[in-house]
């Protein structure tokens, strides 16, 4: 009887040490994969946080980019609105030869039947 206790006690002890060894097992292989998984999420925070400084960088160079760009499409515009109404102008003044001459040449004529009547 003392044999069976003792084969008894030791196949006890021996589904105790495997249980335990199966516990800790366990235990590192959860260990093990929540340091993989929180390895990877501070990777992916860590490449979050790069990439909104680089993005709030690019921000702040298109806003700047864009106001030289309002401020020199409003200087092309005025150097445009300028060139239209000084061409205005030399279409104004164009016409306005135009009518002069058209008048000097009926004055040309009107000169020259007056001449030819004295004649």
């Amino acid at each position: 009887m003392d044999d069976s206790i003792k084969r008894r006690n030791a196949v006890r002890r021996d589904g105790q040490e495997r249980a335990h060894a199966a516990r800790k097992q366990l235990v590192n292989d959860i260990d093990a994969a929540s340091n993989a998984i929180a390895t990877a999420v501070r990777y992916r925070i860590s490449t979050i946080h790069t990439n909104s400084t680089s993005i709030a960088s690019q921000t702040q160079t298109l806003s700047t980019h864009s106001a030289r760009l309002t401020k020199s499409v409003k200087q092309w515009q005025d150097l445009a609105d300028g060139a239209r109404g000084q061409l205005k102008e030399v279409g104004d003044l164009e016409n306005w030869a135009e009518v002069l001459e058209r008048e000097v040449k009926i004055l040309e004529e009107a000169v020259g039947m007056v001449r030819g009547r004295r004649a």
